[in-house]
Order: C-alpha cells, then structure tokens, then sequence
C-alpha cells in the first residue's frame, strides 16, 4: 500500500482510502479530459475508482449519488447542514438495481431531466454489476468493486467519459441560470434566526471574532447550560460515588469538586460549540455573520452565489463561492466586479465533516471578478503578479485569486489588503489587453 495523499472527495474515494491506496495513474477521458484512476484495498475491501471534473455541475447539482444497491450498504455521510433524499424513477428496474441520492434542495425537474429515458436504460444495460457513481462540487467518481483487469479498466474510463459527457450536457442546456440552480432555504432560515438572535451590532474585524460571539451566545442559552449540568453530574457520580463509599464522606465530596467543576466547564465548551439555531452552527454563522458585516461597511451587496455559478459554468474557479460579493472593489480605485470567498474543501460534505483538518494545502481562495468593454486576448494575463496570485482570463472576464488556509481565518483588514493588490493586478491587465488591440502582431503570409 502507498502512503501518497489522495483527496476524499466523494464518498468512494473516502472509502477507498480507508481500504488502502495500491496505485494512482493519470488518464484521459475519450473527451480529452484529464483524471485519475485508483485501486484501493485488497480482496472484499478492493475497488477500483475514476476521478474526473464536471465544473459545470457545481450550481445545479451540487451532490448525487447512483449506488448499485448491492455493491455499496448504507447512504454517504451528511453534513449537519445538509439531508441526502432518495429519488424513485419512472423504472422499476433502475430502482430495484440503484439507490439515488441528491440533497435537500435539488430541483427535482432537473434530476429527472438529467436521468432521462436515454440514460436509465443506458445504466439498466450497459455498466456492469457493482457500477456506480458520485457527484461531489463538481468532482465525478465512477466505480466498480474488485481489481480489475486491463480491458476492464479500460472499460471504466469509458463509463466514466459517458456519465460525464452525459451531465456536462444536460447542465449546458440550462441557460437560464436562474430556473433551476439548487436551493438552500433551511440554511437561510437558520442564518437568519441566528443574526437576530446574536445581534451583531458592529462589523466584527475577524471571523473569529464573530465566532466569538456566536458561541458567548450560545453558551448563554439554556440548553447548552443543561447539557453541561448533565455532563458535570455523570462526571461526579462516576468519580465521586466510589470515594463517597469506600473512603468517606469527607473524600467523597473532594473527589466531585475536583472533577464536577472541569467538567461542567469542558461541557460547557462543548455544548456551546454543538447548539445550533436550526442547522447553523455558531462556525457558520460567525461566517455568515462576518461576511455581511464586511459587505455593508464595504458597499458591497450579497449575491446568489449558486446562480454566479450558474452563469459562470466555464469560468475556472479556485473552488465553489462561499459568498459573492458585488460592487465596487475596495481600494481599487472604482473598478466594480465581485468580490469572491472560495471555498475549496469538497472533503467536508464526503466525510460528513463541517470542518476539513487538512494541512497540506490551502482549504479556500480569495478572488475578485471584473470584466473587460469587450473580449481581451490571452496576451492580457501577462502581468507581474505578486507572490502566490493568480490571474485567468475567460473573453472578457478577468479573474484574479489567491489560495488561503481556510474560510474561518478572514479578517477585515486582509481582505482588504488583497482586494487592492488584486485590483491592481486587474487594472493591469485591462491595459494590457488595450494595448494588444492597439498594436496588434502582424500577420505574416507565408
């Protein structure tokens, strides 16, 4: 077994892992794009997995699972934000041989436009037994129990380039970005139950400042005080009942004040950090709570973030947006564009985990979006860029991003700072691509 680190971003690779990683080649799919292919654990444990990118899903269909009932026992991890639904379609067979699976909030028009006949009798007839799939923030795994030989293999990377082939254009036909992009409501009920109850009257300068006070508050509430009562008890009858009777009175009420008041404050911790206000923990809402505070003391307006990347399908992004942010860029000068906070920790949603512990490589990016009067040429990204900045150049957008170790680690005054050196980089750009228009190469007849 090899010890290389693989990014669990789907539920099969997270079981994969656990199994244990034997190899890892490149491949390239029959529509030229790039991925993966790993064998994992031996005998019962063994499968074989494809990992590609669908970008274009992450606005529509955020997650999915297509399990073959009798390969794969039990449904993937859940966020505690998030509920995985089962779907049934038209087909008895399809439903009989697999359990579907999308979030709470998927439209369900565009689920069943994705498995259409065509496709459904496709997967009743072609993939063999044990096929199935998953799609996680834009990431595609496709699998198959056991070793496979080389024919099979081969075999697999054709599915794979057919199920991605399959979504990619099922999502290109959604052009308006704002029919069936998925949907959170849960989550916003809960955001907003939590602003008010908190009460964040100033913009807090960090994340972790709001934080702060998301968890001083939950701290206050009264279920997170009975909790820590509860678990202070069982702390003291279990410590303090033995000495109680076997040494005295005296010893017995030493050995609960000793350990009672540790662990009434260690469950105090732990409950204010657990309560949530519907499904909103206090780190997402000193998230939330930040970001709108940064916004309106910026001038910035909060935007849709799943339509963004519905109209953003082919924009290469660090990620999935967090928060997009609209309007004047700060301390550029008065060039408008979004604002963007990227997450890039698809790990969480496929290990059931609301924070990734991973510190290899950053878990997010900061960008900003501007666009051009008109297309601008490859040449435009041809800037001096400070350290560890990064510039795309799609038509006439310019996008300039930055990785950052997490999303919970902004503070006012660094965003700040990178807004203006990403502007900079921005503007520069923009003159670039006006001075490669106004002195264009000549063309040469050979």
């Amino acid at each position: 077994m090899t010890r290389e680190v693989v990014r669990q971003v789907t539920p099969a690779l997270v079981a994969g892992v656990a199994a244990g990683l034997r190899e890892r080649t490149e491949i390239e799919l029959a529509d030229g794009a790039k991925g993966e292919l790993f064998e994992f654990g031996e005998g019962g444990s063994a499968s074989t997995v494809v990992l590609t990118r669908v970008r274009s899903s992450v606005a529509f269909i955020p997650a999915l699972a297509c399990r073959d009932r009798a390969a794969i026992a039990g449904r993937p991890a859940e966020l505690p934000a998030e509920r995985w639904e089962e779907t049934d379609l038209e087909s008895g067979a399809f439903n009989r041989r697999y359990l579907l699976l999308s979030l709470t909030g998927q439209d369900p028009g565009l689920l069943r436009e994705l498995f259409s006949p065509s496709l459904i009798a496709w997967l009743e007839r072609d993939p063999p037994s044990g096929f199935s799939f998953e799609l996680n923030e834009g990431f595609l795994t496709v699998a198959l129990p056991g070793r496979l030989t080389e024919v099979e293999r081969g075999r697999l990377v054709s599915l794979a380039s057919d199920v991605s082939t399959r979504i990619e254009a099922e999502i290109a036909e959604e052009g308006d970005a704002s029919l069936d992009v998925f949907e959170e409501p849960e989550e916003m009920r809960g955001i907003e139950r939590g602003l008010a109850d908190v009460g964040f009257e100033d913009p807090p300068e960090s994340v972790q400042d709001a934080i702060a006070a998301a968890k001083a508050r939950a701290g206050r509430k009264p279920a997170s005080l009975l909790r820590a009562l509860r678990t202070a008890a069982i702390a003291v009858a279990v410590a303090g009942t033995p000495a109680f009777v076997f040494v005295g009175p005296a010893a017995g009420v030493a050995s609960a004040l000793l350990i009672g008041l540790p662990a009434l404050y260690v469950g105090w911790l732990v409950s204010r950090a657990s309560y949530r206000w519907g499904v909103i923990s206090p780190d997402r809402l000193g998230l939330e709570a930040w970001t709108r505070g940064y916004a309106e003391s910026r001038g910035l307006a909060l935007e849709d973030r799943w339509r963004f990347h519905g109209s953003n399908k082919d924009l290469p992004m660090p990620g999935f947006c967090d928060h997009v942010l609209a309007g004047t860029i700060p301390g550029s000068g008065g060039i408008s564009g979004e604002v963007l906070f990227v997450g890039d920790a698809a790990e969480m949603r496929a290990t059931g985990q609301e924070i990734a512990f991973v510190s290899d490589r950053p878990l997010a990016a900061s960008a900003i979006l501007v666009e051009a009067a008109g297309d601008l040429p490859e040449s435009a990204a041809n800037v001096d860029l400070p350290e560890e900045y990064r510039i795309e150049i799609r038509g006439r957008q310019i996008l300039v991003w930055r990785p950052v170790q997490g999303n919970l680690l902004r503070t006012a005054a660094g965003t700040d700072r990178f807004c203006e050196r990403a502007a900079t980089v921005a503007r520069d750009a923009l003159e670039a691509g006006s001075r490669a228009k106004a002195n264009p190469k000549p063309v040469v007849d050979p």
